[in-house]
């Protein structure tokens, strides 16, 4: 087989990790001790069989108020270069420094989560096995950030199908990429990671779906994207463009988990950011594409 000439490229094989620092990573990923008041972990927000997002519009974990917008997967994460809706964050560390520190989720420290679990059974020795220098604040975070570099999704039907495989896709989702391509799609969900890092105004055709102004906590609304981060009017709704990988796993869609399913987030994106209205065909032929990009998760080396 041979791979072919697509303006889509199969993801690249994932980078070496260490894998006692990812098995520590995941106790902690599903620890509440890494949270200020001991009632949410990561994995509280970031449930696998979601793919690593939610399965809700919003987030409602205990004591923290709702999210305004949906959770991000956290699928591939070690190739992107942005995260977090607005981009505000062009490393996974600084990343988590910021969630770790946030009153409306985690609501602590790295040195404060390190204390707690030094009082706790098992976790010095365990960090004994994976660093030199044991149990820190700062193995805390990198133990954690291995594990998250760990949630690689490879070699799904679409990726063995760019690879020369002809059966490993139906023809009807064969022709829903040839659609996705001729209709525009493609322009902002591009890449290996067919979106993740390109910015893109939410409403290009029409006005935006969101709103400005305030959200609910009384700061200013997190739809508006990497304006709060700029704070130039053009970036006003301005989102990061999701990854499409695993996305069959990732309802429901949209910055604010309006579309419950693909079916309604690809009618929404093709007439706020494209301009066009897809018959009923067309656009089942785009969610059987969509569906052949799921793949399994790669082991950690």
């Amino acid at each position: 087989m041979s791979q072919r000439s697509e303006p889509i490229l199969p993801l690249p094989p994932a980078a070496a990790l260490d894998a006692s620092r990812v098995a520590l990573g995941a106790s902690l990923f599903q620890s509440p001790l890494l949270s200020g008041d001991g009632r949410v972990s990561c994995g509280s927000c970031h449930l696998e069989r979601h793919g690593w997002a939610d399965g809700a519009a919003h987030t409602r974990a205990p004591g923290r108020p709702p999210t305004e917008l949906n959770v991000p997967a956290l699928t591939n994460l070690q190739f992107y270069h942005y995260f977090s809706w607005a981009g505000a964050y062009d490393d996974l560390s600084a990343h988590a420094d910021a969630l770790i520190a946030n009153q409306d989720l985690m609501g602590t420290s790295w040195e404060a989560a390190a204390e707690r679990l030094a009082a706790a059974p098992g976790w010095r020795e365990r960090f004994t096995r994976a660093f030199p220098d044991g149990l820190t604040p700062g193995n805390v975070r990198a133990a954690l950030v291995e594990y998250e570099r760990s949630l690689t999704s490879l070699d799904s039907p679409f990726d063995r199908w760019l690879q020369g495989d002809t059966t490993a896709i139906s023809p009807e989702a064969e022709q829903g990429y040839r659609l996705f391509e001729s209709r525009g799609c493609i322009s902002c969900h591009q890449g290996a990671l067919l979106g993740g890092n390109l910015f893109q105004r939410l409403g290009v055709m029409h006005e935006p779906r969101a709103e400005a102004g305030a959200g609910s906590t009384g700061k200013p609304s997190a739809a508006l994207g990497r304006f709060l981060v700029t704070g130039l009017e053009e970036d006003r709704y301005v989102l990061r463009v999701p990854t499409l990988r695993n996305i069959a796993l990732t309802a429901p869609y949209l910055h604010d988990g309006s579309a419950a399913t693909l079916a309604q987030a690809v009618d929404i994106m093709a007439e706020y950011q494209l301009g066009k209205l897809l018959g009923p065909d067309e656009k089942q032929s785009i969610v059987q594409f969509l569906l052949s990009l799921s793949g399994p998760r790669a082991e950690a080396r």
